[in-house]
């Protein structure tokens, strides 16, 4: 099994600077055509999709929509891939967070928690349950040529490589808008993710 790894496209949110969280933003024109160019690249390399998975927030799956074609209610909704909860500085500028709040989105495991802030190994835990699915599914599957898409969040993506390697450093990779990250399961294990598309710097 093949499994594509995507943060959504843009948001007036990310270009304001703003820590959206679970607050349900939808794209905006510039997410949209970078869901579309990340069609096209898919497109160009004819990577098509056998299913796709989105967190539940809208702009997760408006963009799973653009760049795999697929009708919303084709789409796999999963809230295990949902973005963490940033409790209290959810619609915080990101330029106005403190020195601590910083430091402990930077690297949760380096600085102290923030009361009402989701744990990073609390969402490392979720991510992990759909990613132990993605393999059950593919030891059943065993010799199938499935490609799975999964859009998904800034700080979830981080979670997710974090927990396929468990190399905590991960949670410090730079992640764009639409970016893509491949890993493939043949029912046992994972390979160790690989970036397909370079990052764009953005704000979460």
């Amino acid at each position: 099994m093949d499994i594509y790894l995507m943060r959504h496209g843009e948001t007036p949110y990310n270009r304001e600077h703003l820590l959206q969280g679970q607050r349900d933003i939808a794209l905006s024109d510039a997410g949209r055509a970078q869901a579309g160019d990340a069609a096209a690249w898919c497109r160009e390399r004819d990577i098509r999709f056998d299913r796709v998975y989105a967190s539940p927030l809208g702009r997760a799956k408006e963009t799973a929509m653009i760049v795999s074609g697929c009708r919303e209610e084709n789409l796999l909704i999963e809230p295990r891939i949902l973005e963490i909860n940033f409790g209290p500085i959810e619609g915080k500028k990101w330029e106005n967070l403190t020195a601590e709040e910083m430091d402990y989105v930077n690297n949760p495991w380096n600085g102290r928690p923030i009361e009402g802030v989701e744990d990073a190994d609390d969402l490392i835990e979720r991510v992990s349950g759909f990613l132990l699915d993605l393999m059950a599914q593919a030891a059943r599957e065993k010799d199938a040529e499935t490609s799975v898409l999964a859009v998904t969040h800034g700080m979830a993506l981080h979670g997710i490589l974090t927990a396929l390697t468990r190399n905590r450093e991960l949670w410090k990779e730079p992640l764009g808008n639409c970016c893509i990250f491949h890993t493939r399961t043949d029912g046992e294990s994972f390979t160790k993710p690989v970036r397909l598309t370079p990052p764009i710097p953005t704000f979460r």
